[in-house]
């Protein structure tokens, strides 16, 4: 059986950080996003990174594409970015 997929939009330091501290020992593969991110760091991490802006929708259906790509589709998403949350349908 595959490892479920977690998503933690947002991440960085602090509740990002601990979210996906708690994933990982949780048996979750990760994938982090986040307008600003060091993919190095998410990198060392084990994490896969997706650089996107939340406020473009475009570039939200670009991240969710690339997940399932690499990882497969997200079992959990979180969402912990300070900008309002646009719907899209995927």
């Amino acid at each position: 059986m595959s490892k479920p997929v977690a998503f933690v939009i947002g991440w960085g330091k602090g509740v990002g950080q601990g979210v996906t501290t708690k994933l990982k020992a949780e048996g979750f593969n990760i994938a982090v996003g986040a307008r600003r991110l060091d993919e190095n760091e998410a990198q060392a991490q084990g994490f896969l990174p997706i650089k996107f802006d939340v406020t473009v929708p475009q570039e939200i259906e670009n991240a969710f594409a690339k997940l399932e790509q690499e990882l497969g589709p997200a079992s959990l998403v979180v969402f912990n970015s300070k900008l309002p949350l646009i719907t899209i349908e995927v």
